[in-house]
């Protein structure tokens, strides 16, 4: 629209010598009205402004602002009111244009058409062109606006579709886990029983050993049912007053304890890596030091994130920083490391249930996927993404302000 019309103040311009051109534009009946102010060359004096009207009910029509025999701008009141200093000080006459479709549009010049051109049928070309280019143009950029919500809407339709297709994979799954805890604990029970009940009588340590592999596998074996349930059915989240760094330090002791009693590192060097060793540095922003949220289920989450950075073999530590975003004001807890990074492939795969880079036995590929049901749990999302160094994973909350929140001289009291 603004192309357009700078269009026509340039023909204005060079055909009848107008110096200040205004356009006048109503989209649509009973919209408000704007104001496109420009100069001989087509510049624009000012950004477009919308017309205020003494009753905002009531927009006045073509027919109301133009009424017959007004041809200078006096006539118009509040309305060149509005317009710049210069444009109100300047002898304005006014040209209703009109296509006969598209916008109306009324402009005002400081030259009369029907004086330069001295003819009314050379007048009427003339302005009826001059519509005609700013009905188009107005077309043009609705059929824009109106192919980009339509490519918004069906990237919108393929993610719900996605993601209904993920909930019924999500169900399928929930029933299938339900079903295998259901019959496997009971063996495992059994299993994990006698093995500890043999390890008691057997004193022989080369059957001890044996045996206490046996206790440890069905430990494990339990405990990826356990996961795999908990990602198909998660609970719903029993949110609560939390300290927010609190939260961090247990979270990212557990992570310690969990690498420190002789798991695998990733790097090649993992011999002579120290799980334990890898400083962790948190930096929490004071508008989040309380939050509210499922305290054990969060931590739980941050605790897979936290192991997932350590095992990366990070070469200065780990770096988890809490920050509230500006946009949708959303709680991020990122968690970054300057460790071996993501393949493409693991970059797109990393939250899947069973997914791992590591080689097979090594991790159950549960961890990512369980913190981003968390964090869907919280209403958030999960996102990984390369950095400079190594990787950055964020867990984002959207409803992390429920409630009251205390003073941190209440917290410290």
């Amino acid at each position: 629209m603004a192309s357009a019309l700078a269009r026509v103040s340039r023909s204005a311009s060079e055909l009848i010598n107008a110096d200040t051109i205004i356009g006048l534009v109503q989209t649509r009946p009973a919209a408000s009205w704007h104001a496109y102010e420009f100069n001989a060359k087509g510049e624009a004096l000012r950004p477009p402004k919308q017309l205020v009207h003494k009753d905002p009910s009531h927009v006045p029509d073509l027919e109301e602002l133009i009424r017959p025999g007004v041809r200078h701008a006096t006539h118009l009141g509040a309305i060149t009111d509005q317009l710049s200093p210069t444009a109100q000080r300047a002898e304005l006459q006014v040209v209703p244009m009109v296509a006969g479709w598209g916008p109306t549009v009324v402009l005002l010049m400081d030259a009369d058409p029907h004086t330069a051109l001295q003819h009314e049928t050379l007048v009427h070309a003339v302005t009826s062109t001059w519509a005609t280019t700013v009905a188009a143009a107005s077309q043009q950029s609705g059929l824009r606006a109106v192919s980009e919500q339509l490519a918004d809407s069906n990237r919108r339709l393929t993610d719900m579709q996605s993601r209904l297709v993920e909930a019924e994979s999500l169900a399928r799954l929930g029933e299938l886990a339900s079903g295998a805890a259901h019959e496997m604990n009971n063996p495992l029970t059994v299993i994990t029983g006698k093995s500890q009940l043999l390890s008691s009588r057997i004193k022989e340590p080369e059957n001890q050993k044996p045996l206490s592999e046996i206790v440890s596998a069905a430990h494990r074996l339990s405990a990826l049912i356990d996961g795999l349930h908990f990602f198909a059915s998660p609970p719903e989240a029993r949110r609560t007053q939390v300290d927010l760094a609190l939260l961090v330090e247990r979270a990212a002791e557990a992570a310690h304890d969990r690498l420190g009693v002789g798991e695998t590192m990733l790097s090649d060097d993992s011999s002579n890596f120290n799980a334990q060793e890898t400083p962790i540095g948190i930096t929490i922003d004071p508008v989040a030091e309380v939050i509210y949220a499922d305290e054990e289920s969060l931590a739980m989450a941050l605790t897979e994130v936290m192991a997932n950075a350590i095992e990366a073999s990070p070469t200065t530590g780990v770096e988890v920083r809490a920050q509230v975003r500006v946009d949708g004001d959303r709680l991020e807890i990122s968690v970054t490391d300057d460790g071996v990074g993501l393949t493409d492939h693991a970059l797109h795969h990393a939250c899947d249930p069973f997914f791992s880079d590591k080689e097979a036995g090594r991790q159950t590929g549960l961890g990512l996927a369980k913190a981003r049901r968390i964090a869907e749990m919280h209403g958030g999302f999960v996102e990984l993404a390369r950095t400079p160094d190594g990787t950055r994973v964020s867990i984002t909350l959207d409803a992390w302000r429920t409630g009251s929140q205390r003073p941190a001289q209440e917290r410290a009291a």
